[in-house]
């Protein structure tokens, strides 16, 4: 028998645990990485648009061409791959920042691949909410999870702001990569045989012989169809897929220019921006 309340539930607790942390070092990187270009390698504006949009692209990439992998794959097994992932790619910066080998070339790849690796953790995550907790939880689950990331979103960017005064972007940004080993390790303890038979986490797998015989890019046109149709043939489906293309678009645009306003021209410190930014976490966090 499940228990009532989530805050109950052994499993959503370790999933809860292994977010909640690494939701507050996800801010920390975003912010980081907007400084070490502004300020430190003093890029174009144009520059600071396209590695702003380097870190938006590969969700809609994995949106259109990996759904179909997530949908296959172990999903837990995936999400602490892509954990593994991220820590490495997060700590590589501070690591050649120690020996002065940052520049566009490198925070160009790591916004690509982190958020790339990012887009199929999330993916997985909401596919494997239901199994986790049953269907009759998913709202409340995705409600406490939504309200962890809105209360990241009021102090993340204000410590991501001390930490980049006090030891500097590059550096700061080791304590992201530690918070995806700690996520990693709570998803490896979860308890797979407390699933919910009703929403089972691992799909039936196609056979070697079955892959052969479709190819890869059957596949993908098979995934690409079926996806497009789930989005766009039931109407609430679809007014949510291009509310949040619109939030989208309007938001890649406002974050690149914000963080040029209040570094380059209002010439904030990376503390005060962070600050600023945490107030716009109250919305979110009343909403959640």
């Amino acid at each position: 028998m499940r228990p009532k309340s989530l805050w109950r539930h052994a499993n959503f607790r370790r999933l809860w645990i292994a977010q909640s942390l690494s939701a507050f070092g996800n801010r920390i990187t975003r912010t980081a990485i907007p400084v070490i270009a502004i300020n430190s390698l003093n890029t174009s504006a144009l520059t600071v648009a396209w590695l702003a949009a380097a870190g938006w692209a590969p969700l809609i990439l994995a949106g259109l061409f990996a759904s179909g992998f997530v949908e296959r794959a172990h999903k837990r097994r995936l999400m602490i791959a892509m954990d593994l992932g991220r820590f490495v790619l997060i700590l590589a910066i501070p690591l050649l920042a120690a020996f002065g080998q940052i520049n566009l070339m490198i925070l160009f790849a790591v916004s690509i691949l982190a958020s790339f690796a990012a887009a199929l953790f999330q993916s997985s995550d909401n596919a494997y909410l239901p199994a986790l907790v049953g269907t009759e939880h998913v709202i409340e689950g995705n409600a406490k999870i939504q309200t962890t990331e809105s209360l990241a979103e009021i102090a993340g960017p204000g410590i991501a702001g001390l930490l980049i005064d006090i030891i500097s972007a590059p550096f700061a940004m080791v304590a992201d990569s530690a918070t995806f080993l700690w996520s990693a390790f709570w998803l490896s303890r979860l308890n797979l045989d407390d699933l919910s038979p009703a929403a089972p986490s691992q799909p039936t797998l196609p056979t070697t012989e079955e892959k052969a015989a479709r190819g890869p890019w059957r596949e993908l046109r098979e995934d690409l169809t079926i996806g497009w149709r789930a989005v766009w043939r039931p109407a609430p489906v679809r007014a949510c897929f291009l509310a949040l293309a619109i939030y989208y678009v309007s938001a890649g645009g406002f974050l690149t220019l914000y963080m040029l306003l209040v570094l380059r021209t209002l010439h904030l410190s990376p503390s005060m921006a962070g600050f600023v930014i945490g107030f716009g976490g109250v919305g979110a966090f009343a909403g959640a």
